[in-house]
């Protein structure tokens, strides 16, 4: 009976250590994810400003164009 009861015991000791291994890893990726997280909260502000930049040009030149038209 003890040598089952040890087979047992030394199942969930591998299982314990595979769950810790897991631990590490879901805890790196978990890094990643931020990283990646602030890098696209970057490109999506570059974004908005891009954006914003072309409002203001094409705003700019309807006002030359309507200018040019009118006078």
């Amino acid at each position: 009976m003890t040598a089952g009861n040890d087979e047992i015991m030394q199942a969930i000791g591998r299982l314990q250590g595979k769950v810790e291994a897991m631990g590490d890893s879901l805890a790196d990726m978990d890094g990643r994810l931020q990283s990646l997280e602030a890098v696209s909260n970057m490109g999506k502000g570059a974004l908005w400003m891009a954006l914003k930049i072309g409002g203001v040009l094409v705003l700019f030149a309807g006002g030359i164009a309507w200018l040019w038209e009118r006078f």
